[in-house]
């Protein structure tokens, strides 16, 4: 035999307020997108910008200046090798 729904909710009451745990999640508009985002958010999950200078600076790989200098060096290096052999 089917139960009967009642209008009695007692079993409900700790369901309905699982959404309002959110006290502790605070939000701020993107500066970007004016999207409302976490507070600790790193980047804005709807335009992929980067919220701070400190941030966009990790995001892609940075080649070591040493290691520029190096290249540049050997590149100095490779061409005047050539040159002296031409003469």
């Amino acid at each position: 035999m089917p139960m009967q729904e009642t209008d009695d909710d007692e079993g409900d009451d700790d369901s309905d307020d699982a959404g309002d745990d959110d006290s502790d999640y605070r939000t701020m508009p993107c500066p970007h997108c004016k999207r409302e985002i976490a507070e600790d958010a790193v980047q804005c999950p709807r335009c992929r910008n980067y919220l701070s200078d400190e941030d966009l600076q990790t995001r892609g790989r940075t080649i070591p200046k040493w290691a520029i200098v190096t290249a540049v060096v050997m590149l100095v290096v490779f061409v005047f090798s050539i040159v002296l052999r031409v003469f």
